[in-house]
């Protein structure tokens, strides 16, 4: 009787403690990988942009070598909805906000575009193949 007793105060109150709050769900940015020299769909909410990697200047400290800077990947990026082009430089120097950031505009609409990350990491033995590159971006309008 005193387990039974138990348990239902346990179940009530693991009742009492389930909670729902209505907040809004997070917003996830779609990160999607660009290719050099291949165009790439970016779905954006009621848009797609084509995004084509035209040049990447590799400077960043390769990965098996001490440096006294970390570098940066220097990027030129062409962007198109369709009816309207941009070429977009952008400098990524690390994975912090405040790197691989840019806005530009098509026609009369804002984007802002972040870079996440630039594969391949250089290694100071090996040339990289532009080929290679992948560029990890994500875009959303403003």
């Amino acid at each position: 009787m005193k387990t039974s007793v138990i348990i239902s105060f346990l179940w009530i109150a693991c009742l009492a403690c389930d909670t729902k709050k209505d907040e809004a769900p997070e917003v996830i940015d779609q990160i999607t990988s660009a290719s050099y020299k291949k165009s790439t769909a970016v779905t954006i909410p009621g848009q797609s942009l084509t995004v084509k990697v035209l040049e990447v200047n590799e400077s960043r400290c390769p990965i098996n070598v001490d440096c006294i800077q970390a570098g940066s990947a220097d990027i030129q990026l062409s962007i198109s909805d369709g009816s309207n082009e941009a070429n977009v430089p952008v400098s990524f120097k690390n994975a912090s906000k405040a790197s691989g950031h840019q806005t530009f505009a098509l026609g009369k609409q804002n984007y802002s575009l972040v870079v996440h990350e630039v594969l391949p990491y250089p290694v100071s033995t090996e040339k990289p193949n532009p080929e290679d590159y992948q560029v990890n971006l994500s875009i959303e309008k403003l």
